[in-house]
């Protein structure tokens, strides 16, 4: 009986993983311009994590943490990241995460992010909501949770990616972003 109860917890905490912040961070992209507002200009606000939608036996989270973590990290890999709090406060937060309804060869999920940029005196700039999908299938790994966790975090890698590629284009183009 107790060998029972304990292979159920493992199998419990297996199935329930946290998305890793190094493996959310997008690099690459469209470059930052020359003289761009943004370049150093970025420091990271307000952020909110999300648990996905539960599954019969397996479900992926965000932290708040992870995802802070990674947005900084992003950043910071694209020259946008601001080394102390100046410039622009970037705010995010996961509106949904959705995952599948069940064990499946492949892992789809689903990503929206409501993403706010402010000036250092709060003056709204540019807000975007964005949603964008990962698949990892089972040639990444047999184990779902795991398969589930890279998905998650493929999502999560890809939104950002989406939004800094919108937020360089705006930027190319809008008076919003003459410097703060």
């Amino acid at each position: 009986m107790h060998r029972l109860i304990a292979l159920s917890f493992c199998i419990a905490l297996a199935a329930c993983a946290n998305a890793q912040p190094d493996q959310m961070v997008s690099t690459g992209g469209t470059p930052l311009p020359q003289g761009s507002p943004l370049r150093a200009g970025i420091s990271v606000g307000d952020v909110a994590g999300a648990t996905g939608h539960a599954t019969a036996d397996i479900q992926s989270s965000v932290t708040t943490e992870a995802f802070s973590e990674a947005l900084r990290e992003t950043l910071a890999a694209r020259g946008m990241l601001a080394q102390k709090q100046s410039g622009y406060v970037l705010a995010a937060e996961i509106i949904d995460l959705k995952q599948p309804q069940m064990r499946d060869l492949e892992m789809h999920v689903g990503a929206t992010v409501r993403y706010a940029l402010s000036t250092s005196a709060a003056r709204l700039v540019f807000v975007r909501t964005v949603h964008t999908d990962f698949t990892a299938d089972w040639r990444r790994t047999l184990k779902s949770g795991e398969r589930l966790q890279l998905a998650t975090e493929g999502a999560m890698r890809e939104n950002i990616r989406a939004f800094l590629e919108q937020l360089i284009a705006a930027a190319r183009t809008g008076r919003a972003f003459k410097h703060p």
